[in-house]
């Protein structure tokens, strides 16, 4: 059973989003007997993939996260959890520190849009967030417009791995953060490929991502098990296969294998 809730600005955010009342809002937060605690969306999530019939097609996958209210509420979920809330203050303690050289941040697979949000706080870093089309960018972009932020919101063509077609330019950037998102793509090597040609030489890709079909102790479909290939540390030397050297790994939360780790890498020259 979780020991917090969603937080009260994202809560009037959701409201202002979906023009229902607060109280509507929280009561799709409400734990139930059936789907306690932080997983309630998560489980939703998952019998809507099994509903979907995804084949673990690209195209599939892309027109599952589009629409799906439900994948939104699974995030709103997932930012406001303690370890996560724990990640973005890392990631925003790491900029703090390096704000003399960092100038432009790019938050890849943006989701919901919390972390850009809480970069926004930095003076002199211009930010971009970048994501599939979706409800959930959308209801980003709500946010940051609703808070009159100078963040730079870019639609990618397609689903994230492909690029088929992409006609945006989203420029190069001193850091390129990408947060749970490799797990979800169909290649993640040309989704890694794609954000290193964004990345200005010297600069820092900060990424998580556990090549496990689970959250928690459950199973999470999303996370597509193809992908499972590249765990126990494999990751790591296709990245540093790249010309990309390992600043740092810090543990967020679990134990050895389970364990949750976010990565610093940096570009070469």
């Amino acid at each position: 059973m979780r020991k917090w809730e969603i937080s009260n600005e994202v809560i009037d955010d959701l409201a202002g989003f979906f023009n229902l009342p607060r109280e509507d809002i929280l009561l799709k937060f409400k734990k139930t007997e059936d789907l306690p605690g932080y997983v309630k969306f998560a489980n939703l999530t998952n019998q809507l993939w099994l509903l979907s019939d995804i084949q673990n097609r690209s195209d599939d996958i892309s027109i599952f996260y589009q629409n799906n209210i439900v994948f939104l509420f699974d995030l709103v979920e997932l930012y406001n959890t303690p370890h996560r809330r724990g990640l973005s203050r890392f990631i925003l303690s790491f900029l703090l520190l390096n704000q003399w050289e960092v100038k432009s941040v790019l938050d890849y697979g943006c989701g919901a849009g919390d972390d850009a949000i809480l970069y926004s706080k930095i003076d002199n870093i211009k930010i971009t967030i970048a994501d599939i089309p979706s409800i959930a960018l959308e209801f980003a972009k709500y946010r940051i417009n609703k808070k009159g932020l100078n963040i730079n919101v870019v639609p990618l063509n397609n689903e994230i791995p492909e690029y088929n077609g992409e006609n945006v330019a989203l420029g190069k950037y001193d850091v390129i953060t990408c947060l749970d998102v490799f797990e979800h793509v169909f290649n993640p090597i040309d989704t890694l490929e794609k954000i290193l040609s964004y990345l200005n030489p010297k600069g820092y890709l900060i990424y998580t991502a556990r090549f496990a079909n689970q959250w928690g102790d459950r199973e999470y479909y999303p996370h597509l098990p193809h992908n499972n290939d590249y765990n126990n540390g494999k990751w790591e030397k296709i990245i540093k296969n790249k010309k990309m050297t390992h600043i740092l790994s810090h543990r967020l939360y679990g134990k050895q294998e389970s364990a949750k780790y976010v990565h610093i890498f940096r570009k070469a020259k």
